[in-house]
């Protein structure tokens, strides 16, 4: 792979990573077992992403998300 995208895939792991720290931190406040799964989905395809150096984990955990999304397993949005 070039160096450009060498760095751009890292731009978006570092983003994906954030993402999962995110989640987590939000399920640690509200401890809705949905952000769990969406955060652990974000991690789990960051780190395979790192490991294989390749793209195609970001996209499919990405998928993977909308496809929780589809089946209601979305982080909810509600809000006391």
């Amino acid at each position: 792979m070039s160096v450009i995208l060498d760095w751009a895939l890292m731009a978006i792991q570092v983003l994906f990573c954030i993402g999962a720290i995110g989640v987590f931190a939000e399920f640690n406040h509200g401890k809705d077992i949905r952000n769990l799964l969406a955060s652990c989905t974000f991690a789990e395809a960051t780190v395979a992403s790192y490991r294989l150096d390749a793209w195609w984990p970001l996209f499919v955990g990405f998928g993977v998300l909308w496809i929780f999304k589809s089946l209601g397993l979305d982080p909810s949005d509600d809000r006391p």
